[in-house]
């Protein structure tokens, strides 16, 4: 996946935002580029939902991300980030990676207090 910046979402730190409806314009354009003239969607569609790769956009200004970008020790501002990517792709509908991961951190954080 890719990242940006934005404010998109003002509210939220971070974002997963899925497009492949956008990558798959972008192909058809290119294949048309190259003297390809009747692309189909269905001649791309099992291949751009498998290549098209989220972008994780990011709300600099976010008081999260902000206190992210302070944090001093290592390991709660890796545990921190991780929670937020977790937080958007869970709010993007998408499945943890490493669900047992999200609730040590979790768990860690709130321990620490």
């Amino acid at each position: 996946s890719s990242y940006r910046t934005g404010f998109k979402f003002a509210r939220s730190p971070i974002s997963l935002i899925f497009a492949p409806v956008v990558y798959l314009h972008e192909r058809k354009e290119a294949k048309m580029s190259e003297g390809i003239v009747n692309v189909s969607d269905a001649e791309f569609k099992d291949q751009i939902l498998e290549e098209a790769k989220p972008v994780l956009e990011v709300n600099p200004g976010h008081p999260l991300v902000v206190r992210i970008g302070s944090e001093t020790d290592d390991e709660r501002r890796d545990d921190l980030a991780c929670l937020l990517y977790d937080q958007a792709a869970l709010a993007a509908g998408e499945a943890l990676e490493d669900p047992a991961g999200f609730v040590r951190r979790l768990n860690r954080l709130l321990l620490a207090g």
